[in-house]
C-alpha cells in the first residue's frame, strides 16, 4: 500500500474532525474514559467511515 504526502495530510484531517465527531459521540452517551474498548470505537469508527468515503467517492467525483 502506497501513501503519498497529500493522502496522509487527508488522512490525519479526518483523523482530527472524526476525533472531534467521537469526542461529541462519546460525551452524549455518558460513555466513561474507563471503558477502553468504547472509547476506541467511538474515536475510530467516525474517522474510518470517513477515509473510506473520501476514498471510494471523494477521488472519483474529483477525477469528473
Amino acid at each position: 500500500m502506497k501513501f503519498d504526502l497529500k493522502e496522509l495530510i487527508v488522512f490525519f484531517v479526518v483523523f482530527v474532525i472524526g476525533s472531534w465527531i467521537g469526542n461529541w459521540v462519546n460525551s452524549m452517551f455518558n460513555l466513561q474514559p474507563n471503558d477502553m474498548l468504547s472509547t476506541i470505537l467511538v474515536m475510530f469508527v467516525p474517522v474510518l467511515i470517513i477515509y473510506l468515503l473520501w476514498k471510494n467517492f471523494g477521488e472519483k467525483a474529483a477525477a469528473t
